[in-house]
């Protein structure tokens, strides 16, 4: 039962914390400017991105790709743009904690005790899905602030 009532909680805590965390993607997504006519990132490779996140459970290889996608960008007209990509990285890793605090208060409020070595896993799915959650909310403003900017 207490397993059960971890995952609701969990799911209920992501959501709320997902309202904060789209403003503060969309404020960051204002300063750096990264819809600009003159940047020339697309819809298609940051839904490439979100593919990578909804086809792995580690964090690494999602921000490993970003990595990537960092250092083929010889232009720095797409994900070197005004340190554009250094930043998602920033964004991201930061979710890392928030995810943490996410697994703390549904592992006490479930009841439910977790080793280290569970609660480290534990805190790596709920990053993973604020990842997931971030990327496709991201995307999803990126291709509305494109139109609008036309």
């Amino acid at each position: 039962m207490n397993d059960s009532k971890y995952k609701v909680l969990v799911t209920q805590q992501v959501d709320l914390a997902m309202n904060q965390i789209i403003q503060d993607m969309k404020t960051w997504t204002e300063k750096t400017n990264f819809t600009n006519q003159q940047c020339e990132l697309s819809a298609s490779q940051l839904s490439n991105t979100l593919g990578v996140a909804a086809a792995t459970k580690s964090v690494e290889v999602v921000l490993g790709y970003i990595e990537y996608q960092i250092g083929r960008d010889n232009s720095r007209r797409s994900w070197g743009w005004s340190n554009f990509g250094d930043q998602l990285l920033a964004q991201l890793r930061a979710l890392g904690s928030t995810a943490e605090g996410i697994v703390s208060i549904a592992a006490q409020r479930s009841g439910l005790t977790l080793s280290d070595e569970v609660k480290k896993k534990k805190d790596e799915e709920a990053w993973m899905e604020l990842m997931r959650q971030y990327l496709g909310q991201m995307r999803r403003y990126f291709v509305y602030r494109k139109k609008k900017e036309r």
